[in-house]
C-alpha cells in the first residue's frame, strides 16, 4: 500500500470515531486510568502523563521523585494545550486537510514505511485513532496560535505608513545596550611567524644571525608575511600565518608568548629547539561586541517575538482563569510556567 494511501486510511479512522473505536479496543489499546485532572469537564489520565518505559529511562537514587516531577510538567502542559484546544474549537479553527495529511506523511516516511509506523505506534501504546487525534489537535492549536499571532503582531506592530509590521527604533536600541552579553563574539586572532631552521645553516650560529636580519628587517616597517615568505619554508604560501582558534598549531612556549603581545607587537629571537622564530600578532583573539548595526535586525525580530510570546502566554493565562479545573490547586503552578 502507498503512504498517501496508507494515511488517508488513517485519517478516515479519524472520522468515524465509532468505528476506530470497535476496531481498536482489541488487544493493546490502552486500559482506563484513574484521572489525574479534569479540565472544563474532560478529563486527563494519569496513564496520559505517564511516558512509556519511563521506568527504565529514569534513573538515580531520587529515581521516584524524577518520575512524579515529569509526571507533573506533563500534566501542566497538557492541561494548557487542553485549554487551548477547547478554545480553538470554539473559534471554529479549521484544520487544513492538506497539512494533516502531510504531516502523517511525513511521520510514515520517517519511520521507514506503514508497517514500521504501526509496529512504533504499539511500542508507544498508542492506536491509529490516538495518533491522528493527537495530530490533529496539535494542528488545530498551532493554526489557532498563528492567527492569533498575525492579529496581534498587526495590532501592536502594524505601521499604517510604511504597510509593514515595525519596532520601535529605541525598543531595538534599549535591548542592545541591555542585553551586553548576548553581542560577544569571539575575534579570532591571528599571529604571523618567521621560522628559521638551524638544520638549514652550517652552524647554529649562522641560522641566529640570520634570524636577527630578518628581525631587523620587520622591525624597520617591511612586510612581515613577505619577510615569512622569503626566510622561511613553513605556511610561506600564507606568509606563515597562524589562525588563533581551537588547535592552532602552535608550539605551546609560543602561544604563551602570543598570549601576552599586544597587536602588531613583533617579538624578539626566540629559539625553540632547533629553530629561530620571530612572531608578530596580527589580530588579538579576544571578545569584542558585534557593532549594533550589524545585529539590529536581528534584535528587531526577537523583540517583535518575544512581545507575541507575551501575549501568548497572557492568552493562556485568561483562558486557565476562566477554565473549570479540578483539582484547583495546579492553578497556582500553572501561572508558574513559562
Amino acid at each position: 500500500m502507498k503512504i498517501a494511501a496508507a494515511a488517508a486510511v488513517i485519517l478516515a479512522v479519524l472520522h468515524n470515531p465509532a468505528q476506530a473505536a470497535e476496531k481498536e479496543a482489541a488487544p493493546g489499546s490502552r486500559p482506563s486510568a484513574a484521572i489525574a485532572a479534569v479540565v472544563n469537564g474532560v478529563p486527563i489520565s494519569v496513564y496520559d502523563i505517564t511516558p512509556p518505559n519511563i521506568e527504565k529511562v529514569v534513573h538515580g537514587s531520587d529515581k521516584e521523585a524524577q518520575i512524579e516531577q515529569i509526571k507533573k510538567v506533563t500534566l501542566l502542559r497538557k492541561i494548557m494545550y487542553e485549554v487551548l484546544y477547547q478554545e480553538a474549537e470554539r473559534a471554529k479553527t479549521p484544520v487544513p486537510q492538506n497539512m494533516l495529511q502531510r504531516m502523517l506523511n511525513s511521520q510514515i516516511l520517517e519511520a521507514g514505511g506503514l508497517l514500521t509506523f504501526v509496529r512504533k505506534l504499539k511500542q508507544r501504546r498508542q492506536s491509529y485513532a490516538d495518533f491522528v487525534r493527537e495530530l490533529r489537535r496539535e494542528i488545530t492549536i498551532h493554526v489557532f496560535l498563528s492567527k492569533f499571532t498575525q492579529s496581534r503582531s498587526k495590532t501592536m506592530f502594524f505601521d499604517s505608513q510604511a504597510q509593514d509590521l515595525v519596532v520601535p527604533p529605541e525598543e531595538i536600541r534599549n535591548y542592545y545596550d541591555d542585553n551586553p552579553k548576548e553581542f560577544l563574539r569571539e575575534k579570532k586572532g591571528a599571529v604571523r611567524i618567521i621560522v628559521i631552521y638551524a638544520q638549514d645553516h652550517p652552524s647554529a650560529a649562522e641560522a641566529e644571525a640570520h634570524a636577527r636580519k630578518a628581525h631587523a628587517e620587520a622591525k624597520q616597517g617591511e612586510d612581515f608575511a613577505g619577510l615569512a615568505k622569503k626566510y622561511s619554508g613553513v605556511r610561506s604560501q600564507q606568509g606563515g600565518l597562524f589562525h588563533l582558534s581551537g588547535d592552532s598549531g602552535l608550539k605551546e612556549e609560543l602561544a604563551t608568548l602570543v598570549a601576552g603581545m599586544a597587536e602588531g607587537e613583533i617579538s624578539d629571537v626566540v629559539k625553540l629547539g632547533q629553530t629561530f622564530n620571530i612572531l608578530k600578532l596580527e589580530e588579538k583573539k579576544e571578545m569584542v561586541t558585534v557593532p549594533f548595526e550589524e545585529v539590529q535586525d536581528a534584535i528587531k525580530d526577537k523583540v517583535r517575538r518575544k512581545a507575541i510570546e507575551k501575549e501568548q502566554r497572557l492568552l493562556v493565562n485568561k483562558l486557565l482563569e476562566r477554565a473549570s479545573i479540578v483539582p484547583r490547586e495546579l492553578m497556582k503552578d500553572l501561572m508558574d510556567q513559562d
